[in-house]
């Protein structure tokens, strides 16, 4: 049966769909299709909301601290919960590949020319983890984007992906004055994105120092603690029933 040119038309259409931003899968996923920026070999501190700038891991403690932690602790203190990486593109779609990889695959988010940010949202199925921009781009390297690490699960490596001849540049971490948060947690996703949602909508390095089981006010991580400069600290011992 012959085909009607709306026929063809549509067709076209469907075949070469392009999704605009952090966008679904790749026309094409071969090695050479892909550009992956790792933000560790930046040349420079690129992982935000950390008081330890020249740590080169993603804990939110620096491994010397973490000898003053229950085992519980510790392994919290190991989580990247808080930590962000920014970046600026003109990419028209964005991976993510973090390793270990699990079921938390972070959070990206993208501001518009307001200054409002709005969450990437993850295309089911993707792997490595791939997201939808939810506003259209701004072109070249004035569209940023911050990726926040997982909450929940501990990781070593973190790359972006872009197409190959996409350009991308790391934001170096911002080195004012951050806010502070201190205290117990129960490893919740809403405990824990709270604090970076805050960092988002005051624009201020926020450190996340809410830790299960974190030793009481007057121990010697306390006082480690209150060794970093800040504007504000948030000391939060509540059980966290009651939060």
């Amino acid at each position: 049966m012959a085909t009607s040119p709306l026929q063809a038309l549509q067709r076209l259409l469907a075949a070469a769909t392009i999704v605009a931003g952090c966008s679904s899968a790749y026309a094409s996923d071969s090695p050479d299709s892909i550009s992956w920026h790792n933000p560790m070999k930046a040349g420079y501190p690129t992982v935000q909301n950390r008081a330890w700038a020249d740590d080169t891991t993603y804990h939110r403690l620096p491994t010397q601290a973490t000898r003053l932690l229950t085992a519980e602790s510790r392994n919290d203190a190991m989580l990247p919960a808080g930590l962000a990486v920014g970046f600026f593109t003109d990419a028209e779609e964005i991976k993510i590949r973090i390793n270990p990889d699990g079921e938390d695959p972070g959070r990206l988010f993208q501001v518009d020319r307001n200054g409002i940010w709005h969450q990437c949202r993850r295309i089911a199925g993707t792997t490595p983890p791939t997201f939808a921009a939810p506003v259209a781009p701004i072109h070249g390297f004035g569209t940023e984007y911050r990726y926040y690490l997982p909450h929940t699960q501990p990781i070593d490596r973190l790359e972006i992906g872009t197409e190959a001849d996409a350009k991308l540049k790391f934001a170096a971490a911002d080195r004012s004055l951050p806010i502070v948060v201190y205290g117990r947690n129960d490893r919740t996703e809403t405990q824990q994105e709270w604090i970076s949602g805050l960092q988002r909508n005051i624009d201020l390095p926020t450190i996340n120092l809410a830790i299960a089981d974190a030793p009481l006010p007057q121990s010697e991580l306390t006082a480690l603690i209150g060794s970093i400069p800040s504007r504000l600290y948030i000391l939060d011992f509540t059980p966290t029933a009651q939060t």
